[in-house]
């Protein structure tokens, strides 16, 4: 399984690697998701909508 992200942080789980779109980044586990966003401008949008959800 791959996750992509696309400029408005939109997050779409894809099956196969000829499906992702252009223009989006990809990860396949939380720690590549962490070393993506670790050179994101620390505007918080990505993790503000999500807070205390499960």
């Amino acid at each position: 399984m791959i996750f992509t992200i696309d400029s408005e942080n939109n997050i779409t789980a894809i099956e196969t690697d000829a499906a992702i779109p252009e223009n989006t980044q990809q990860f396949r586990s939380q720690k590549e998701l962490t070393k993506l966003v670790a050179d994101w401008p620390p505007s918080g949008s990505l993790t503000s909508g999500t807070a205390g959800r499960a």
